[in-house]
């Protein structure tokens, strides 16, 4: 299982965050933290030295020594190499000095990164690194751009050996880093620099997460993460819900539950192609599994492709065994195959409505956008909000919606439910 670097606390001390929470309360968390068997915690970056000199209400280097003299996990420091903290290079000597004064004030791990990816700029800080006794490691930046080419990239990897990093990290600060070119570039990156790999994602609506989890499954063997509450407010990696994914795995490998779900995570983050592979391989472990059955509708839907999908929803309600919602299904049905799928949504609207056990509003909502009904889709959300349906906490990845997300009752809803828009 891959080790986790936490860096909430440099979230935490630079924009949009820097000053809404005090020093006190950072080091308090970063107390907790210590506690959690992290690799490291990393503390401080451009973003802090800047809104620390531009608020003038305290240094970042004490901001540092007093996170040291309260934690023994190792402290890391983002460097944008020759830029170090800054948006303009600087020289050799002035590298030295900075990097020999961070380490000096309790910084043990040194993630520098070229934002252009020209490894020779780092060349002067890693010597620097290494002559303070601290650990360097290399980040690069994926931008594959419109070819997706990533030769440039494996490039560059194969020189970071020779300046002494000790690991590469591959850092994606644009969320376009999708799960199975994760998995592709963790076992290239590997291959190329003969270094352990890393991955630093950002990424919105789940998409980090489902990128992260593919690059651990390749072999990465550090992730960067936060805590959750600013994981899903920055749109990071949340750190509780990648241990608890990679234990369930774990755990149990062949778990129905956990192999469905994470389809799921994959469609709600509009990875259809990975989401239809996931769900294939829990019905190869159980072809009669509802829920794998359904996800696949779900899909097939929001790809427009209504056969695909209202015969895998059909072969869901076979797999309950449950005389009811096979009649309905099977109502369902044929109405498709004589009237096609809106005049379907809008039967099995009026079917589940009508049934005698409880169906989540949310599910009803669903159903009316999915026939092109937007007022009632919206309807249906304000009841399974006041019903307080718990379904409904997954409105920001559910991919029948996401047409509708322009809608401003949808921002309405998000805000009532305290969740990002």
């Amino acid at each position: 299982m891959p080790r986790l670097a936490d860096t909430t606390v440099r979230l935490l001390g630079q924009d949009p965050l820097a000053g809404r929470i005090p020093t006190a309360d950072q080091l308090r968390i970063a107390e907790i933290l210590d506690g959690a068997g992290l690799a490291y915690l990393e503390v401080s970056g451009g973003g802090c030295f800047d809104s620390a000199v531009r608020r003038g209400v305290e240094s970042p280097w004490e901001r540092i020594r007093a996170l040291r003299a309260r934690t023994k996990t190792p402290l890391g420091l983002a460097v944008r190499g020759r830029f170090l903290v800054g948006s303009r290079p600087a020289d050799e000597d002035f590298v030295r000095r900075f990097i020999a004064s961070a380490a000096a004030n309790g910084i043990d791990v040194f993630r520098l990164h070229d934002p252009l990816n020209d490894v020779s700029n780092l060349r002067g800080a890693a010597e620097a690194v290494a002559d303070a006794g601290g650990e360097f490691e290399a980040g690069l930046v994926y931008s594959p751009g419109r070819t997706g080419e990533t030769e440039a990239l494996l490039e560059q990897a194969r020189e970071l050996p020779a300046l002494g990093a000790a690991r590469v990290l591959l850092h994606d600060p644009t969320g376009s880093l999708q799960p199975h070119a994760a998995q592709d570039l963790v076992t290239a990156l590997a291959e190329a620099s003969g270094l352990p790999v890393g991955i630093y994602v950002q990424g919105a609506g789940g998409s980090a997460l489902a990128a992260t989890l593919s690059a651990a499954h390749a072999g990465a063997q550090l992730i960067a993460c936060a805590i959750f509450p600013l994981a899903l407010t920055l749109h990071r990696v949340s750190g509780e819900a990648l241990a608890e994914a990679e234990r369930a795995i774990e755990l149990d490998p062949l778990s129905l539950p956990v192999k469905a779900n994470l389809g799921d995570l994959y469609a709600g983050t509009g990875r259809f192609d990975e989401a239809i592979q996931q769900y294939r391989k829990t019905l190869e472990i159980n072809p009669k599994y509802p829920p794998a059955h359904t996800g696949l509708g779900i899909v097939y839907f929001a790809q427009h492709k209504y056969p695909e999908a209202f015969a895998e929803w059909k072969e869901s309600a076979a797999d309950t065994g449950d005389p009811d919602v096979i009649n309905r299904w099977n109502t369902v049905w044929k109405t498709f195959q004589t009237s096609g799928q809106l005049a379907a949504m809008q039967t099995l609207a009026a079917l589940q409505i009508q049934a005698s056990t409880y169906v989540p509003p949310s599910v009803i909502a669903d159903i009316y956008f999915a026939a092109g009904e937007r007022d009632r889709g919206f309807a249906w959300l304000e009841r399974a909000y006041d019903e307080r349906d718990d379904t409904l906490e997954g409105i920001r990845i559910d991919p029948v919606v996401a047409p509708f997300r322009s809608d401003p009752r949808y921002a309405d809803l998000l805000r009532r439910m305290g969740l990002p828009q």
